[in-house]
């Protein structure tokens, strides 16, 4: 059974979550009262929030005028994606060796999968999906800092995705489930080369519809 929120942790998720999702858009000033209003908490909380978002870099304060919602560039968020092959390099290789000490992490992919088989999700209403599924095997690698820094990849390139898919729609969407079963299999099967190269292969996927986004 997985633990209440603390209020610290209630307030840094809905804010992180309302600045994926756009409710928070880009480019807006946050105060603490605002905030701490829509989430009927003090602003106490909210103040901790703040900063703990801004170390993920979804939050920018600027001196004198306060905390921003952050933008950013095509060009950052294809850097992004880039950090994120480095990092699925080592969870590839690392995952596979630990398997057996996360039998209940296992089950949860598990279930995500059936989820993800039996309800076909736009890209709006399954970044969560997305997140919770890939992080699970930065989790099974076994290095905290590194799940940590990744799942801080996901919100961003999350937050920067969902912003713009009118302009870049989730194309090929039925070939995820086929492959999120893939990566499943493939860590079970302790086979780091392979996973490592299908990770692989929906980074360049992503890659290159943005690279064709900006010649255009």
């Amino acid at each position: 059974m997985s633990q209440p929120l603390s209020i610290l942790d209630y307030a840094i998720e809905q804010i992180r979550t309302k600045i994926i999702t756009g409710e928070y858009k880009e480019g807006k000033k946050l105060t603490t009262k605002e905030v701490a209003d829509d989430l009927q908490i003090s602003q106490t909380p909210v103040k901790e929030a703040f900063n703990r978002l801004v170390s993920e870099k979804l939050l920018e304060p600027i001196p004198r005028r306060g905390y921003y919602v952050t933008s950013f560039s095509t060009a950052y968020f294809l850097d992004v994606l880039d950090a994120r092959t480095l990092l699925e390099a080592f969870i590839a290789k690392n995952a596979v060796l630990h398997t057996e000490e996360y039998a209940d992490i296992l089950q949860n992919m598990r279930d995500l999968l059936k989820e993800e088989a039996d309800n076909q999700m736009n890209y709006s209403k399954s970044w969560v999906w997305e997140k919770n599924y890939h992080c699970s095997f930065a989790k099974i690698a076994g290095n905290e800092f590194i799940y940590e820094t990744y799942s801080n990849l996901w919100d961003i390139s999350s937050a920067y995705y969902l912003r713009n898919i009118p302009n870049y729609p989730y194309s090929e969407p039925s070939k995820n489930p086929l492959e999120h079963q893939e990566m499943y299999d493939l860590l079970i099967g302790k086979d780091a080369v392979n996973l490592q190269k299908l990770f692989r292969k929906h980074v360049e996927r992503m890659q290159d519809r943005f690279k064709q986004h900006r010649r255009k």
